[in-house]
């Protein structure tokens, strides 16, 4: 038995470890059961849907579809990586409908998705049906709603389509994932508790959001250990039935992709159509007024600070903020890396980012998320803040602009070319309320800003009300000060 762990009152010795580890082996395992093995997913075979639109948009290539269920569909050829598709069905709800008495079962509902089990087949007579298929489908959640991944070759899309199915109708959720789920999860609390890192995540999640919503926040462990699994497998049964938005891309032929879709999702119960207002008052949430500030100093086992510095930014759907601030953000890593790194020395990688708003309307975040020595924390939080402050002051300079524009026109480039960044376009393209038009035109947007309009708009989201300013660093043993953990103030 070994064992790797911080020094501290708290390590056994190695009599304890032994005594612990014998204990662990002193168990009897379960014997084993042969299950009966599945010669098919589907006891009985879908009736095919209708497709009652059809449109095809020229400049990108995308074929949409409206399935007579309601079911939304938008499919790409793309021969860039042969005989590969991928594929994203998304099921809206899950989280967004998630309140104090039901949170964490969307996640633990999806374990039903991540080893596929249902059809009145479990996971393990799936897994041995499955073995040898040149397809996978496998899913998960996220804060919009249940997600299903595929990849498939052309001539093994039809049976991923048919797993798809079975998870979308009759998906069912086992004792032994949920446990399997229950363990993980605590143990990512337990090691979350320990990093500077853990206590910055919090940090991010209590300053950006209401402190009285659960949502966007991690479970306790009292909550995780509530879970069962007939309470996930009745949460998962009811959001089955929101509206679903679907991306296939790859190398596929179209008319045939369309015709799949038809059988093994137009055959699904009619839903609403998915668009920009699918789930839009559980997604609204009070954004709070700061700026805010935050210090908090938890005992962790690295003796290592995180300075997040930034503000409030667009969501996906403002096309044209959502670029200046990606070259904004651009624009000023090249300026970070020269005064913080170079200049400073207060962070080795201290990279901005603009995450945009999606699922709730309003909490984009453009920010600087570094770690750096706990002595020279609040000194890197003031620097940042001051360099924002200098750049909605006086914006790029028009070399700098060319630079960042033409970074970004590579990585579009880059991007074209990419199935798995069709896919991400794709998949939730009518429920961000974004057009086609503007991911065919992005390339030519990014070299329409002048340095003022570029100044502007960064500004006008870099103001007072919008900032934030947080500090997580190890608890000085010495210092036995109460620490306030968020302050808010207008």
């Amino acid at each position: 038995f070994s064992l790797q762990t911080v020094t501290n009152e708290r390590t056994p010795s190695e009599a304890e470890l032994l005594e612990a580890g014998i204990a662990a082996l002193d168990v009897q395992p379960e014997p084993y059961r042969a299950q009966v093995r599945a010669d098919t997913l589907l006891q009985q075979e879908p009736i095919a849907g209708e497709v009652v639109e059809r449109t095809t948009h020229e400049a990108t290539g995308v074929t949409s579809v409206w399935l007579s269920n309601g079911v939304r569909v938008h499919i790409k050829r793309m021969t860039e990586r042969q005989g590969e598709i991928l594929g994203s069905i998304h099921v809206f709800g899950g989280l967004v409908n998630e309140d104090s008495g039901t949170c964490g079962l969307t996640d633990a509902a999806t374990t039903a998705l991540a080893r596929p089990a249902g059809g009145g087949l479990s996971s393990t007579q799936i897994d041995d049906l499955t073995t040898g298929w040149k397809a996978s489908v496998r899913g998960g959640s996220d804060a919009d709603g249940l997600t299903i991944g595929l990849s498939a070759s052309p001539d093994e899309l039809d049976r991923a389509m048919r797993l798809v199915h079975v998870l979308l109708t009759a998906p069912t959720v086992e004792d032994a994932a949920i446990e399997q789920w229950r363990r993980g999860q605590l143990r990512t609390l337990e090691t979350l508790e320990r990093l500077p890192q853990g206590a910055a995540l919090k940090a991010v999640i209590d300053a950006m959001y209401p402190m009285d919503d659960p949502r966007p926040r991690l479970n306790t462990a009292d909550r995780i250990n509530a879970i069962t699994a007939e309470s996930a497998q009745a949460w998962l049964d009811a959001q089955l039935g929101g509206p679903i938005e679907v991306a296939l891309v790859g190398d596929l032929d179209i008319d045939r992709a369309i015709e799949l879709a038809a059988t093994y999702l137009g055959s699904l119960p009619a839903r609403e159509r998915v668009s920009s207002r699918t789930n839009i008052d559980a997604r609204q949430m009070e954004r709070p007024v700061g700026p805010i500030e935050m210090l908090r100093e938890p005992e962790v086992s690295t003796p290592q600070a995180f300075v997040i510095a930034g503000f409030y930014g667009p969501d996906e759907w403002d096309e044209r903020d959502r670029l200046a601030m990606r070259l904004s953000a651009r624009i000023l890593s090249s300026r970070m890396i020269d005064r913080i790194r170079e200049e400073l020395g207060l962070a080795y990688s201290p990279g901005v980012s603009s995450r945009t708003g999606t699922t709730w309307p309003g909490f984009g975040l453009f920010s600087v998320q570094t770690p750096t020595d706990p002595d020279r924390a609040d000194q890197l939080a003031d620097e940042l803040l001051r360099m924002f402050q200098e750049f909605a002051t006086d914006g790029p300079t028009p070399e700098e602009l060319d630079v960042a524009v033409q970074q970004l026109r590579n990585v579009h480039d880059e991007n074209v070319r990419s199935p798995g960044i069709w896919l991400r376009q794709l998949r939730t393209v009518d429920y961000l309320g974004k057009s086609l038009d503007d991911i065919g035109n992005e390339r030519a947007l990014l070299g329409e800003y002048t340095p003022s309009e570029l100044r502007d708009i960064f500004a006008m989201y870099a103001i007072e009300g919008n900032k934030m300013r947080l500090v997580i660093r190890p608890l000085d043993a010495a210092d036995e000060t109460e620490v306030d953990p968020v302050v808010r103030k207008r």
